[in-house]
């Protein structure tokens, strides 16, 4: 039987998830990054992350995300 996860320990392991996808994205490009590197990192299979993304582009659009806020907040910490 599947294991029921909390919203927060959902969050957090989608947090986790796009941490590491950002980290590859910057060592080896967009296109160097897999589901299969990023599930290895994290521990787990690349089929367990499609719990939490539906594609490696959901996942790279999510990365995308998180680094837009916080160069944002750097920016609002900063200039305001």
């Amino acid at each position: 039987m599947p294991v029921l996860l909390t919203d927060d320990q959902i969050a957090a392991t989608r947090a986790q998830i796009v941490d590491i996808a950002m980290r590859h994205a910057v060592e080896k490009g967009a296109d160097g990054v897999s589901m299969h590197g990023v599930a290895r990192e994290l521990g787990r299979t690349a089929t367990a992350l499609y719990r939490y993304f539906d594609s490696k582009d959901a996942l790279l659009t999510a990365a995308r995300v998180a680094a837009l806020n916080r160069v944002a907040e750097g920016f609002y910490q900063h200039w305001l």
